[in-house]
C-alpha cells in the first residue's frame, strides 16, 4: 500500500510542479473518497515540501448527508492539523440545481482563496 501512496504522490508532486510550485494551497474538500485522498497527499506535500495547506468545505445542504459530510471534513482536518474553513451556499430554484451548486462551490473558493492569499485551488 506504501508503494500505491507513493505513486499517486508522485503524480500530486508532478501537477505542483507545472503549476509553478505554489506554497499556498487551499484543498477544496466535500468529504468524498477523492478529495479526501488529494487532502492526505496534500498534507504528506505539506510536510516534505513546506507548502501551506488550507481546506475549504462549501455546505450547500443539498444532500441528507450534509452535514455529515461537513463534521467528517473538520475532523479529518482537526486529527491532521491542517486549518479548516466552512463556507456555506445557498442555492435558490429547482432546476439546473448541480450547475447551480457548481457555481455556488467555485465562486466560494475563490472568494477563501482571495481571503486567505493562497496561490491555488485544488480539487479532486
Amino acid at each position: 500500500m506504501e508503494d500505491f501512496f507513493e505513486k499517486l504522490y508522485a503524480v500530486v508532486v508532478h501537477s505542483h510542479l507545472k503549476c509553478g510550485k505554489p506554497k499556498a494551497i487551499l484543498a477544496a474538500v466535500s468529504g468524498g473518497a477523492d478529495s479526501v485522498a488529494l487532502l492526505l497527499l496534500l498534507n504528506e506535500m505539506r510536510k516534505r515540501e513546506n507548502v501551506t495547506l488550507l481546506c475549504c468545505h462549501v455546505h450547500h445542504g443539498l444532500r441528507e448527508s450534509a452535514d455529515f459530510d461537513a463534521q467528517f471534513v473538520q475532523q479529518v482536518c482537526k486529527s491532521l492539523s491542517i486549518p479548516f474553513i466552512q463556507k456555506n451556499v445557498s442555492i435558490q430554484g429547482k432546476s439546473n440545481i448541480e450547475a447551480k451548486a457548481r457555481e455556488k462551490r467555485y465562486s466560494a473558493l475563490k472568494t477563501v482563496c482571495l481571503e486567505q492569499n493562497m496561490d491555488l485551488i485544488a480539487t479532486a
